[in-house]
């Protein structure tokens, strides 16, 4: 078996040609720079995990700031000896053990979050609606 071919994943890879990269959650960023293999990337302590967004075209924040979730952080890119053409990889670890997570958990949660919030919304319009015909 060829070892290089033998690695390990940890994260999920995005199709995302030059596009705005967003913070998942609110957060302070720990680290933003360019590794050899990940190439342009943004470390984002979440609280309970940190999140890496790598092979960035361009880094949009810097070390010790506050992001808000849904704030543009990175333009997706192809930087990084680990990447075959422009995509977002990003990968998750729970801050309490350092261990990596599947990034669809978190991705599923904020998708969660946005139904219930939209469901609320178009809730409210539809009474108000009601009230206004009343």
């Amino acid at each position: 078996m060829n070892r290089k071919k033998a690695r390990v994943h940890n994260g999920i890879d995005l199709r995302a040609r030059f596009e705005n990269v967003y913070a998942m959650l609110p957060g302070t960023v720990i680290d933003a720079g360019n590794s050899e293999n990940g190439g342009n990337y943004v470390k984002i302590q979440h609280g309970i995990c940190t999140c890496i967004y790598l092979h960035l075209s361009k880094i949009l924040v810097r070390q010790g700031q506050h992001v808000t979730a849904g704030q543009v952080v990175a333009i997706s890119g192809n930087s990084g000896k680990r990447t075959t053409g422009p995509h977002l990889h990003i990968s998750c670890k729970w801050s309490d053990n350092g261990k990596y997570f599947d990034p669809k958990v978190l991705l599923g949660y904020i998708a969660s979050e946005l139904q219930k919030k939209q469901t609320v919304l178009t809730s409210s319009l539809s009474v108000q609606q009601l009230a206004e015909q009343n």
